[in-house]
C-alpha cells in the first residue's frame, strides 16, 4: 500500500531520523502529475498527518472523467487501480477520501492546486476544484500559461513555497551572528 507508506510510514520514519516537527500544521505533502494525484488523495486520506497539500497538474482525470470519455486512461491506470468503476467508489478517489474525512470529522488540510491552461488535465483539475469548493475545502487554485512540463512545474513550485507557512530561515539571527565571506 504505497498510499499508507507515503501518508503515514514515511512521515514517521523521517520524524524518527531527523528533528522534524510532529505538528500536522507543519507537515506538508506535494506532488506533480500522478504525484499530484497521490498528494491530494493521501493528504485527504491521512489528513491527521498533513496540514498542507499541493498538487500541480494533478492526474485526477481517472476519477473526474466520465467512464466512456476518450483519453480517460492514458497509461493503463487500471493496472494500478484495478476495476476503475469499483475504485471510483473507494478512498482511492479524492472525492471519496474527502467525504470520508468530513464524515469522520477529521481536520482537512489546506490544499493548493494549479494546472496549465494548455494542459490536457485542465478540465479534470477544474472539476475537482469545483467539488472541493462545494465541500468547503480551504483551497488555493491557480491556472496560468503552460503545459504538462517542467517549465510549468518549476514556476509553480515557487508559488507553492510562497503559499506554505514556512519559518523564516533568518529568524533569531542578529546582525552580530551573520558574516559574509
Amino acid at each position: 500500500d504505497y498510499g499508507e507508506f507515503i501518508g503515514r510510514e514515511l512521515v514517521e520514519m523521517t520524524r524518527r531520523a531527523f528533528p522534524l516537527s510532529h505538528d500536522r500544521e507543519e507537515t506538508f505533502l506535494a506532488g506533480l502529475s500522478m504525484g499530484g494525484f497521490g498528494a491530494i488523495r493521501n493528504g485527504l486520506k491521512y489528513s491527521g498527518t498533513f496540514g498542507y497539500v499541493a498538487g500541480l497538474s494533478s492526474a485526477v482525470h481517472i476519477f473526474e472523467m466520465a467512464p466512456d470519455a476518450p483519453n480517460r486512461t492514458l497509461f493503463r491506470e487500471d493496472l494500478v487501480f484495478g476495476d476503475l468503476e469499483e475504485a471510483r467508489k473507494t478512498d482511492k478517489n479524492p472525492r471519496v477520501a474527502l467525504l470520508q474525512a468530513k464524515a469522520a470529522d477529521r481536520a482537512l488540510p489546506k490544499i493548493y492546486m494549479s494546472c496549465g491552461l494548455q494542459d490536457s488535465l485542465l478540465e479534470s483539475n477544474r472539476s475537482l476544484r469545483d467539488f472541493f469548493l462545494e465541500n468547503g475545502v480551504a483551497l488555493t487554485y491557480r491556472e496560468s500559461q503552460g503545459i504538462h512540463d517542467w517549465y510549468f512545474w518549476d514556476r509553480e513550485i515557487r508559488a507553492v513555497l510562497d503559499w506554505l507557512p514556512l519559518p523564516d530561515p533568518n529568524a533569531g539571527l542578529s546582525s552580530g551572528n551573520v558574516s559574509a565571506e
